[in-house]
C-alpha cells in the first residue's frame, strides 16, 4: 500500500516493490517516482523522461518491463466516434499477473 502524508512530503513504497529482483533499477525508479505522485495524476512521456534524465525511448523500454512484470497497465480506450482518446495507464504497487 502507498502511504503519503497530508503534505505531500513523503510516500512509503513497499517492500515487495523495492526487493523485487526481476526489476531492473531503471525500472524502479520510474515506479517510486509515479507512486510518489497522487492518485489520478496526468503525465505525458515527457515529463517521466524529465523527471528521470531519461530519453523517451527509455521511458517506453521502462515501461515495457513494468508492463511485462505486471506493473504497468496500459488502456487503449476508443471514444463512441471512433475517435482515439489519450491512453489510461495504471500503476500497481504490487504485480498484477493476467
Amino acid at each position: 500500500m502507498i502511504i503519503r502524508d497530508n503534505q505531500g512530503f513523503t510516500a512509503r513504497i513497499p517492500k515487495a516493490l523495492i526487493q523485487d529482483k526481476y526489476l531492473s533499477d531503471g525500472a524502479k525508479c520510474l515506479m517510486f517516482l509515479v507512486l510518489s505522485y497522487p492518485d489520478y495524476w496526468v503525465f505525458n512521456m515527457k515529463t517521466l523522461s524529465d523527471s528521470l534524465h531519461k530519453s523517451p525511448e527509455t521511458i517506453n523500454q521502462l515501461l515495457a518491463e513494468l508492463h511485462h512484470f505486471g506493473y504497468f497497465h496500459p488502456e487503449s480506450t476508443t471514444q463512441v466516434d471512433g475517435v482515439s482518446v489519450p491512453m489510461t495507464m495504471t500503476f500497481s504497487e504490487y504485480p498484477i499477473r493476467g
